[in-house]
């Protein structure tokens, strides 16, 4: 694993570190597409028999147009996302929309796709769990700062409504684009994902370097959160962030 980003949560005097970055071997590589999979498997998004060896690889994967981000945990992976470089991105495939006015001033070059992002919970302690949305949070930090080395300046994605306005309570600036029209093909592996009438999967769009602000502006929350390094961020009590995220009505 190339580490890029580090987070340690202080809890009850145990600190518990988060490694987040790029996966550099294949038993990585494995352990985070079987991650995938049996996630997507539980929410029941996938078809896992059109699926080989428990191991979730699209088209995208196959073709090598992805650059991926794992988050370790005592070398175990308990979180994962992808970027997709491509053109046009999946977004544009499975959707029909006139793309946002800021987003035509983008060159297509400059444009990625955060896809296939999963956490899985992780168990500190007896009943206590280590939050998900943190975990969550570091990944798409992570995946900022390397487009912001790589000049990305902006892209799509498609995410489940209900997380949509988990991450609007958390104030993320991912934007809803508004009219639009699906058009996932039926054979599709994540047909099932995109047709759960309880939980529409939405079009979003975002610019990286408000993503950047936003991190830049909740890390220097001094009550919560120590920025040791620009790789490095402890969060002083997980309590106190606990309770943080109830009040935002992401816990219950």
């Amino acid at each position: 694993m190339k580490i890029l980003n580090k987070l340690i949560l202080n809890y009850k005097d145990n600190p518990i570190t988060i490694f987040l970055g790029i996966p550099t071997t294949q038993e990585e590589l494995k352990e985070m597409f079987n991650l995938r999979f049996n996630i997507y498997k539980e929410k029941n998004y996938i078809e896992p028999e059109k699926l080989k060896d428990n191991l979730d690889l699209d088209e995208y994967d196959k073709q090598n147009k992805c650059e991926y981000f794992i988050a370790k945990v005592n070398d175990k992976i308990i979180g994962s996302a992808r970027v997709i470089k491509d053109y046009p991105l999946p977004t544009q495939l499975y959707f029909e929309f006139e793309e946002p006015e800021q987003m035509k001033e983008i060159p297509n070059n400059s444009k990625i796709e955060i896809s296939r992002l999963v956490v899985a919970p992780y168990k500190i302690k007896n009943s206590a769990y280590l939050p998900r949305h943190i975990t969550m949070l570091m990944i798409f930090n992570t995946i900022a700062k390397y487009a912001k080395e790589n000049n990305y300046k902006a892209g799509y994605a498609f995410i489940k409504t209900k997380l949509f306005y988990k991450l609007k309570n958390l104030k993320v600036p991912f934007y809803l684009i508004e009219n639009y029209k699906q058009r996932y093909p039926k054979n599709g592996i994540l047909y099932k994902y995109f047709n759960d009438p309880n939980d529409p999967v939405i079009p979003i769009y975002y610019f990286l370097d408000d993503i950047e602000g936003y991190f830049n502006k909740i890390f220097s929350f001094k009550l919560l959160f120590h920025k040791k390094s620009e790789n490095e961020i402890i969060i002083k009590n997980l309590f106190f962030y606990n309770i943080f995220l109830k009040l935002l009505k992401i816990l219950k």
